[in-house]
């Protein structure tokens, strides 16, 4: 459990659960966990005595704000509550996104590595932005590692596993090894972070690899 100052405008609260009167830390913990088990953490005013259950840690997700209140008042306690099946919580971005991610740790080709992250229930890693680059870039350090993008179905047409959504060409010159993709000798249709450049590249399918599987934070109301 972390904790940190809260931001007024970066967190979501609980709507329609709150207490007031709580006398500490370990209280305010106690009673979000009984009374809302699925939150995410939830944030504390020691010298108002508040106590409010986190639901969500993105910006613009809904929820309560602090108001007028002093943010530098609060406190925020983050569990790692919002992630399943081994995946751990990382937050990136000036906005507080957060997603959940899991490294596999056996090598495998794409498909096999795709098959093994779905069974997780998550898919391979999108990698959109340089914010979540620096997430796969910590996770991954400097070995080979599969993320969740390739061309087989139409050469040339990149798609994100995580939405089906094509590679942009803001996201090739931010997040790729520059003059990559390139289809090298006509056979790399699948995407990896490459260890040694740090960014994106493609490469052939069949190559076996380590992965790194994400999967959306848990939704949850109380």
């Amino acid at each position: 459990m972390a904790s940190d100052v809260l931001s007024s405008n970066s967190y979501g609260l609980a709507t329609n659960t709150h207490w007031s009167g709580v006398s500490s830390v370990p209280i305010c913990a106690f009673k979000s966990l009984l009374y809302c088990p699925g939150s995410r953490g939830f944030v504390y005013n020691p010298s108002a005595g508040l106590c409010i259950p986190l639901l969500w840690l993105q910006m613009g997700s809904g929820g309560a704000t602090l108001g007028s209140a002093d943010p530098l008042e609060w406190k925020v306690f983050v569990t790692n509550g919002l992630c399943r099946n081994g995946f751990e919580a990382y937050d990136y971005g000036s906005e507080g996104h957060f997603s959940c991610f899991k490294i596999i740790t056996s090598s495998y080709e794409y498909s096999k590595a795709t098959t093994e992250c779905n069974a997780l229930g998550g898919y391979l890693a999108s990698v959109k932005t340089v914010d979540e680059l620096n997430v796969v870039r910590g996770l991954a350090g400097s070995k080979d590692h599969w993320v969740g993008m390739d061309d087989l179905a139409k050469e040339g047409v990149h798609i994100w596993q995580e939405d089906g959504q094509r590679l942009t060409s803001e996201q090739q010159q931010t997040v790729f090894k520059p003059g990559e993709p390139n289809n090298y000798y006509g056979v790399e249709d699948c995407i990896h972070f490459r260890g040694s450049h740090q960014n994106l590249n493609d490469v052939h399918c069949w190559s076996t690899k380590r992965s790194v599987c994400e999967s959306a934070p848990l939704t949850v109301t109380c």
